[in-house]
């Protein structure tokens, strides 16, 4: 919401400082200054809409919380350890998985496949006994750290020290300044955990720790 408030505040402040004054638009009905207004508000709505997304989260976490729920990924809630999704931590920790149906997605050792999507195209690919992958892709080291740092961080447990490059320990001092990273955990435990702000800026840290 920051980023595009401050574009509309920056159009809306433009155009408050140059349309009174310009000797130039004497028809300010046609203007090209006058015609970016709709910018302006459209870069405001989304930054409001943005905003009421985020108090909405802090809604939510605040109402789990009370009730006995505790975060264990950035959008997921439990009462115990039992109760986690262990399917979807397969995702969150880098597991590895093989998917069974159209259009099933599957990864094992940083080879990722996926199956024809279409009920007909899969069943006739298995009939004439191929494979029902579609395609293929193969992670190299710099895409399998990405996605490391990417989604090990949403979890309650973080990310390891050990496993952010040295431009993102750089990045790790504001980050805490900041409020959205876990100063006392970082020391004591050395990883890398999302406060409550930080979950709300989850995607800001993942560039500051991969040096974007």
């Amino acid at each position: 919401s920051e980023g595009n408030l401050g574009v509309a505040n920056a159009l809306l402040r433009h155009l408050a400082d140059k349309l009174p004054v310009s000797r130039w638009q004497r028809d300010l009905t046609d203007s090209t200054v006058l015609r970016n207004v709709g910018a302006a508000f459209g870069h405001s709505l989304l930054g409001y809409v943005a905003c009421a997304r985020g108090l909405e989260y802090l809604l939510a976490d605040e109402l789990l919380t009370s009730a006995g729920f505790d975060w264990y990924e950035v959008s997921n809630w439990t009462r115990g350890e039992a109760a986690r999704s262990r399917h979807n931590e397969g995702y969150w920790l880098g597991g590895h998985w093989w998917g069974a149906g159209p259009g099933a997605h599957s990864h094992v050792g940083g080879v990722r496949w996926w199956n024809a999507k279409h009920p007909r195209a899969y069943a006739a690919r298995l009939a004439a006994g191929q494979s029902p992958a579609a395609a293929r892709e193969v992670l190299d080291a710099d895409q399998r750290r990405d996605e490391l740092v990417l989604l090990r961080i949403r979890t309650r447990e973080g990310l390891s020290l050990d496993a952010v490059e040295p431009a993102g320990r750089v990045a790790l001092a504001g980050l805490v300044a900041d409020g959205l990273v876990d100063g006392a955990h970082l020391l004591r435990a050395r990883r890398v955990v999302l406060t409550r702000k930080g979950r709300l800026l989850a995607d800001l840290v993942v560039r500051n720790l991969l040096g974007y």
